[in-house]
């Protein structure tokens, strides 16, 4: 069996570059704090979210299948809303 990887795997990440995505589980009610996630894509691929960026002076909310870039650089706070969970991920954008 074969398998190839992509040429970005074995080049240095160069800026405006997207670095590997992680996903995360969260309960109803459950945080998760990202610092310096400036420009980070965030995806919610179940449930509903509700993220906090300071600057804001309103929360986004997404529902499966929506995403965000992040513009603030401080802490930002991401909420599971959904009672079943959501599950949310997060890919880094190099700069």
């Amino acid at each position: 069996m074969r398998f190839f990887l992509p040429l970005s795997f074995f080049l240095p990440p160069t800026p405006g570059m997207w670095l590997p995505s992680r996903q995360v589980r969260l309960a109803h009610g459950q945080l998760l704090r990202v610092e310096q996630a400036r420009g980070w894509r965030v995806s919610c691929l179940e449930g509903t979210l509700l993220i906090s960026q300071p600057g804001q002076w309103h929360e986004n909310e997404l529902r499966a299948g929506e995403e965000i870039t992040l513009g603030a650089s401080g802490r930002i706070l991401i909420e599971g809303r959904s009672r079943q969970g959501s599950l949310v991920m997060l890919v880094e954008r190099h700069t």
